[in-house]
């Protein structure tokens, strides 16, 4: 049976443990409903600074194994240049039990390992240079994919219904520039506008898109490859920023 209930504040009335518990209970029950069936990854886009000496983690939140986890609060992270590609990532511990809860924490990883184990999901890779500054500012599609000196969000995986996809941020940027353009095919217009409706893209609608625009055959690709077929599109209309009079050196930043 459906049903919903909240707790009832009466004047000098004594709230039971049963029922505090049930309010919590059944409001973290919802929020796990709305996104029943959602792959692991980032929820919410996390908000990463860069500073003198290193990147805050602002705000955020992800989802893993069926629970939402959420960034309390800022988190900085020491970084030196040292010209060396590193990837930060989140860990999942397992639960703890303390003072009568159930307790799930993450601890943040920054190695130069590649491999994602199992209970890890990469946040973003950088390599900095030194005598660089690191920079969390985007400003064409084209800088998504930058190699050195910009943080790289492009492998992130972002939470959406049944397979995990590229970041909301990429797609808007692919739609906003596009959309520059005169568009005639409707495959298109109705991509770019989805979008930029600043929401994940399903994985499955990306690939739909580009089998129709590349006639690309296979399914499993990753969010690397979804980057540069976008980033092919885009140089074809001539409207990737940067791209239409640069040479040889633009093209050579794009990750590998």
């Amino acid at each position: 049976m459906f049903q919903t209930y909240e707790a009832e504040f009466e004047k000098h009335g004594v709230l039971r443990a049963q029922t505090l518990n049930e309010g919590l209970n059944g409001a973290i029950r919802t929020v796990e409903q709305l996104f029943s069936g959602y792959s692991d990854g980032i929820l919410k886009d996390i908000m990463i600074e860069a500073e003198a000496d290193g990147i805050v983690l602002k705000s955020g939140m992800v989802i893993y194994q069926g629970k939402i986890y959420y960034l309390d609060k800022e988190v900085r992270i020491n970084i030196q240049p040292n010209n060396k590609k590193e990837f930060l990532k989140l860990r999942f511990e397992e639960v703890q039990h303390r003072h009568g809860m159930r307790i799930w924490t993450t601890d943040l990883v920054l190695d130069e390992q590649e491999t994602i184990r199992n209970n890890e999901m990469e946040l973003c890779r950088f390599e900095h240079q030194t005598g660089a500054k690191l920079r969390t500012t985007y400003n064409s599609f084209q800088d998504y994919g930058v190699t050195y000196n910009v943080v790289n969000i492009v492998h992130a995986p972002y939470a959406a219904y049944g397979e995990s996809t590229i970041s909301p941020q990429i797609t808007q940027s692919f739609g906003d520039e596009m959309l520059q353009s005169e568009l005639t095919d409707p495959y298109d217009i109705a991509f770019c506008f989805e979008c930029r409706r600043k929401e994940a893209v399903s994985r499955k609608s990306i690939v739909h898109y580009l089998r129709h625009k590349l006639h690309i055959q296979n399914e499993n690709i990753s969010n690397h490859e979804i980057y540069t077929y976008l980033s092919r599109i885009l140089e074809k209309r001539g409207k990737t920023s940067h791209m239409g009079n640069a040479g040889p050196r633009e093209r050579r930043l794009i990750v590998d």
